[in-house]
C-alpha cells in the first residue's frame, strides 16, 4: 500500500497554482459569454460615437472658442480614456474568474487588476447538495445558469454563477463526489486490511520467538 501511494503521479502546481499532488483537473470555466455581451455593446457604441464626433467635429464645434474646445477636448479623452481602461478591466476579470473542478475539490477564482482576489474551495467530501438554477428563456435558449452548492455541518454555500452548460457541471460534480467518497473508504479498507495483515505477522514472529 504505501508503495502504491508512493508511486503515484506527482501533479502539484502543474495545471494551476496550489494544485495537490495527488489532484486531477476535471474541468475549469469562465462565466458564459453572455456577461459580457453588455459591456461590448455598450463599447462598441462607443468607438461608434468617437469615429463620428472625429469625422464630424469641425461642424459641432466650429462655434466654440479655443479655450472651451480645449477644455472639453481634455474632457472628452480623458474620459474616454477611463471608460477603455475601465471596459479592458472587465474583460481581464471575465478571463480570470474561473471556477475548477478537480478529483479532490471545487475552486472558485475571481481575480482582478488591482482590487480584487478571491479564493473559495471546498472538499468533495463537503458537499452536502447541488442545485441547478436554470430560470427564464435566455438561459434555457444559451445554456447558462447557476450552481449552489450547499456544504455539510455548515450553513456556507459556494455560488458558481452564469456557468456554462450547468447540466454537465452538475452532474460532473455529483459523479466526482461519488468516486471520491468510494476511493476514500477504498482506501480506508486497504490501511484496515494492510494494518490487520501487519499485526498478525507481528503477533506470529512473537509466538515463534517464545518457541
Amino acid at each position: 500500500l504505501i508503495y502504491k501511494y508512493m508511486n503515484e503521479p506527482d501533479n502539484k502546481d502543474q495545471d494551476f497554482k496550489g494544485q495537490h499532488g495527488d489532484e486531477s483537473v476535471l474541468c475549469f470555466c469562465r462565466k458564459h459569454w453572455i456577461t459580457m455581451l453588455p459591456q461590448c455593446m455598450f463599447f462598441t457604441i462607443f468607438l461608434i460615437l468617437s469615429v463620428w464626433i472625429f469625422i464630424n467635429v469641425n461642424a459641432l464645434f466650429s462655434n466654440l472658442s479655443r479655450s472651451i474646445f480645449k477644455l472639453l477636448f481634455l474632457l472628452t479623452v480623458s474620459l474616454s480614456l477611463f471608460y477603455i481602461h475601465y471596459f479592458f478591466m472587465k474583460v481581464v476579470e471575465h478571463f480570470l474568474t474561473v471556477a475548477i473542478v478537480t478529483n479532490r475539490r471545487i475552486i472558485a477564482l475571481k481575480k482582478t487588476l488591482f482590487i480584487i482576489d478571491e479564493k473559495e474551495s471546498c472538499d468533495l467530501k463537503m458537499v452536502q447538495e447541488i442545485n441547478k438554477h436554470q430560470n427564464g428563456i435566455l438561459p434555457n435558449l444559451l445554456r447558462y445558469g447557476d450552481l449552489t452548492i450547499s456544504l455539510s455541518q455548515s450553513a456556507a454555500m459556494l455560488k458558481l454563477r452564469s456557468i456554462p452548460n450547468p447540466d454537465f457541471h452538475f452532474r460532473l460534480i455529483n459523479r466526482a463526489k461519488q468516486a471520491y467518497v468510494q476511493e476514500r473508504m477504498q482506501q480506508k479498507v486497504e490501511m484496515r486490511e494492510t494494518f490487520q495483515a501487519s499485526s498478525k505477522k507481528a503477533l506470529e514472529q512473537a509466538s515463534e520467538e517464545q518457541y
